[in-house]
């Protein structure tokens, strides 16, 4: 498309936000929300993409983060591979004196990353996706049959759905992810943990929504979803050894994926994994969603002297560890 117009916008109004959400109606990404929170996070966001004859063709949000000599550019979700968007994007980076280009594809369509300096790291990686648009569909058959007992088994036991708008519950939510971290790094899984002033902010500006099963009062399981117009990501959760028992995750997203159904929502994203062999990657398919295969990549985009003398400082903070 030769008539694209590369852009990027340092801060972008309102209006400006929401048209990009309307290019990209299920991916919470793309919104408003997302853009406040990253603001409020002190993060820069950019609002960049191209244009055609005026009109925004695709685009997507860019966070920077600032260090003494290194600089990252940040893209959450990866609009395109266009070659003017790319060129553009490199463009930009030079401009604005970034050293590493991170491209991720979270609720993203593009399927592989071509390379747009030098490759830093690279990693395959897999999002499990489920159309909501017939409401006529059960979706406890379409579980496998395992999900489905132990669904059924958590609705005999008395759990229940708490909605949270507020972070009044944040505190539970971060304990109730690291008891899930410690159970899969006991398996010998690499995990991260997410920052609590993170989901804090995307919380606030409501950019995501917190859900917990209850007992008792008692929080046993409990997600944040990420919501955009026509669809949602999972975006964090955590289940504890008693809820585990019960199968209170099984339930939480089953009850989701019911509201969800009943407010219209097309697609629910049950986010992503590195790794598609492992229980994790099963755990997600088996609830009836579709696999799709992604890419994430990071890039050195900097000049050489920058990147010489960084290298220098990073093998003399080496020598004084040692």
């Amino acid at each position: 498309m030769a008539d694209l117009e590369f852009f990027a916008e340092p801060s972008p109004t309102r209006e400006q936000c929401d048209s990009l959400a309307e290019l990209y109606p299920t991916n919470p990404f793309a919104t408003y929300e997302y853009f406040r929170a990253e603001t409020v996070l002190g993060s820069n966001p950019l609002l960049v993409g191209c244009r055609s004859h005026g009109e925004t063709v695709f685009g997507c949000f860019a966070t920077i983060r600032k260090g003494r000599l290194n600089s990252r550019l940040i893209i959450t979700s990866l609009p395109c591979t266009e070659e003017p968007f790319l060129r553009g994007l490199k463009t930009a980076c030079s401009r604005l004196g970034i050293t590493t280009l991170e491209l991720n594809t979270f609720s993203s369509a593009v399927s592989s990353i071509p390379p747009i300096g030098e490759e830093l790291t690279r990693a395959k990686r897999t999002e499990f996706v489920m159309g909501l648009q017939d409401r006529s569909i059960d979706l406890l058959k379409r579980m496998n049959k395992g999900h489905r007992l132990t669904v059924q088994k958590a609705i005999r036991s008395g759990l229940g759905l708490r909605t949270v708008h507020a972070f009044d519950h944040l505190t539970e939510h971060m304990a109730l992810i690291e008891s899930s971290m410690l159970r899969r790094q006991g398996r010998g899984e690499q995990v991260t943990n997410p920052s609590e002033r993170i989901l804090s902010a995307y919380i606030n500006s409501g950019l995501c929504t917190l859900y917990q099963a209850v007992l008792s009062g008692e929080a046993l399981s409990s997600i944040t979803i990420a919501s955009a117009r026509a669809g949602v990501y999972l975006h964090t959760s955590g289940t504890s050894p008693k809820g585990m028992g019960l199968g209170a995750s099984h339930f939480l997203l089953y009850e989701i994926l019911k509201d969800c159904q009943q407010r219209g929502i097309s697609v629910f994203n049950f986010g992503g994994v590195r790794d598609f062999n492992s229980g994790l990657a099963d755990y997600k398919r088996h609830f009836g969603a579709d696999a799709i295969a992604l890419e994430a990549a990071e890039f050195y985009v900097g000049g050489a002297l920058r990147k010489h003398v960084s290298n220098w400082i990073d093998r003399a903070r080496d020598r004084a560890r040692q």
